[in-house]
């Protein structure tokens, strides 16, 4: 694995674990496995397709040309 795939992903299991912290007592233990569970899936998805080639390094500032026709 690369870099940036690791760092986001460990980012994403650290930010489920403080979002399942935080929602100990608003919500019950079901609602709370699931989103950490979405969030964490949703990041390394995220990361897998920012760090993919068809990705954002292709059409990151892609922007189609107009073309002025006198």
């Amino acid at each position: 694995m690369n870099l940036p795939f690791t760092l986001s992903t460990v980012g994403g299991i650290i930010a489920a674990l403080v979002l399942f912290i935080i929602l100990k007592r608003v919500i019950g233990l079901v609602f709370r496995v699931i989103l950490a569970g979405v969030l964490v899936i949703a990041v390394i998805l995220g990361a897998w397709w920012w760090t993919s080639p068809s990705g954002s390094s292709q059409n990151s500032n892609a922007r189609p040309q107009r073309t002025r026709s006198r």
